[in-house]
């Protein structure tokens, strides 16, 4: 956790030169902004009695205690110059990720995290009025809620936000229950997920696939209406929609009038019940290629290469490491262990196999370590802002370029020029000189232009190679420096 203390005294700073965050600019209860590289909430004045209500009535320390919100305080040194008393808020701050770049389990987690945290608001009489994803972020394994001003009056019996948090987390699993993995990952990238409509007033709901599943979360039942009439015919079971087209065919039939006087009612389970069924949803597992490539180094021995990375990667004294193509995740965890967590990890692999194992394995402690499902060579065309949002000290990318380069054609500028962009200084990058080869074929036939010379002239147009070591036969890692010119 970042420290929260200060020696310094009555920071004052003029509203001119506050930069808000843009996802705030609507949000009537506060807006979020950043100073000195940390995070705060300025609580608007017709709002400020019902947030330090929460202080008082013991309901952020609950939230904090239990890790389901950024930890949170009352700033007590930062002051507006122009009014003093305005109430402002200090919020640990946190990687930003999307849910399009969150594995199954990442998602599951993100869910139950909601559900848990409605629950408890429910003991203060309070609810969430939004359950969209895009107020979700990790920390480690634990994914926090980071939008106080969701949290609203319990007005009924009824979740405000049932709909939207079945829309944004329910249905995605669903589909991933049942294989719909490539369709789903396509929806889940649009940035206006799950809001998005079509043509216009189609939503998710109204694809075939949503058809095909079974909504257990919700209590379904027929209701008889006329114009003065409302009978609840309490009936509950798998074809509730064949009883349903049947009724309504014998109605026009009895009545010689058109319509539909039987209808479905839904409504959501309890709370708890809707935990228990997210609980349980698991996804169809598939071999992919590269989700077993590190596990056997999880158990065995660490090679030679590995210690050298992570001694290496320490002695930089750096704040922060992006492992680009990391797999499982193997390599930052080492490097978390033996740094005792102080620096923080973010691991990206397109392979979701693979990135879901990861998530799965790091210790429930290790705050510092996340993960991002991300093709790093292309994530940037689809979002420029993954760059800012990734962007860590010390950028590695181990035994990858061989396989851009010689097995999907990509131009090696191209793919410098993408990790830069990631750095604030440092590349820990391999080049394997036998390109493809694995232990025990036959050397590969290789292009006559790659080599060491070839590779070193095009890293050196934007960093300065300070060090390079070859690790195996097919290992050499350089150490380089980003060009001051490039910052």
């Amino acid at each position: 956790m970042e420290d929260f203390k200060s020696d310094i005294m009555d920071i004052k700073i003029k509203l001119k030169d506050i930069s808000f965050s843009k996802f705030s600019a609507i949000d009537t209860f506060g807006k979020v902004f950043y100073y000195d590289d940390k995070i705060y909430r300025l609580i608007s004045d017709e709002y400020k009695t019902f947030c330090l209500e929460w202080f008082s009535n013991g309901l952020i320390d609950k939230l904090n205690k239990e890790q389901l919100i950024p930890y949170t305080s009352i700033e007590t040194e930062l002051k507006i110059e122009e009014n003093p008393d305005s109430l402002i808020l200090r919020h640990e701050r946190l990687r930003e990720t999307y849910i399009g770049e969150w594995s199954f389990t990442m998602i599951k987690t993100a869910a139950l995290t909601i559900l848990k945290l409605n629950q408890l608001l429910n003991e203060y009489n309070y609810e969430l009025k939004d359950s969209h994803p895009y107020n979700i972020l990790f920390k480690g394994r634990k994914a926090l809620w980071v939008d106080l001003g969701s949290i609203s009056f319990k007005k009924s019996n009824s979740w405000v936000a049932a709909d939207e948090f079945i829309d944004s987390f329910y249905i995605p699993l669903k589909l991933w229950e049942v294989n719909e993995f490539y369709f789903l990952n396509k929806a889940l990238n649009d940035k206006w997920f799950p809001h998005q409509r079509f043509l216009p007033s189609l939503d998710i709901r109204s694809s075939r696939l949503f058809k095909d599943l079974q909504m257990d979360v919700y209590h379904k039942k027929i209701e008889f209406r006329t114009k003065n009439t409302q009978r609840n015919l309490n009936i509950h079971f798998l074809g509730i929609g064949y009883v349903l087209r049947a009724l309504n065919y014998i109605a026009r039939k009895v009545t010689g009038k058109q319509g539909a006087p039987f209808q479905v009612s839904s409504n959501l389970k309890p709370l708890a019940e809707v935990y228990s069924i997210i609980s349980s949803i698991s996804k169809k597992e598939n071999q992919s290629t590269w989700s077993n490539y590190h596990t056997q180094y999880y158990s065995d021995q660490i090679s030679d290469r590995l210690n050298f990375i992570v001694d290496k990667c320490i002695s930089l004294h750096k704040k922060s490491i992006l492992d680009l193509a990391g797999n499982q995740g193997l390599v930052g965890s080492l490097i978390s262990k033996k740094a005792k967590g102080k620096i923080d990890i973010i691991t990206t692999d397109y392979d979701e196999n693979a990135l879901d194992y990861g998530f799965n394995h790091i210790d429930s402690s290790e705050d510092n370590i996340n993960f991002t499902l991300i093709n790093c060579i292309l994530a940037g065309q689809r979002d420029e802002t993954i760059y800012k949002r990734l962007k860590s000290d010390i950028v590695l990318a181990l035994a990858v370029t061989h396989h851009l380069i010689l097995g999907q054609g990509y131009n090696l500028e191209y793919i410098l020029n993408e990790f830069r962009q990631f750095t604030n200084e440092y590349l820990l990058i391999e080049f394997m000189p036998k390109g493809l080869w694995k232990v025990g074929d036959e050397f590969p036939e290789l292009p006559v232009w790659y080599n060491e010379s070839w590779f070193e002239s095009k890293l050196q147009l934007h960093f300065k190679i300070i060090e390079k070591t070859v690790l195996e036969t097919n290992r050499i890692l350089y150490l380089a420096k980003l060009h001051e010119t490039e910052n």
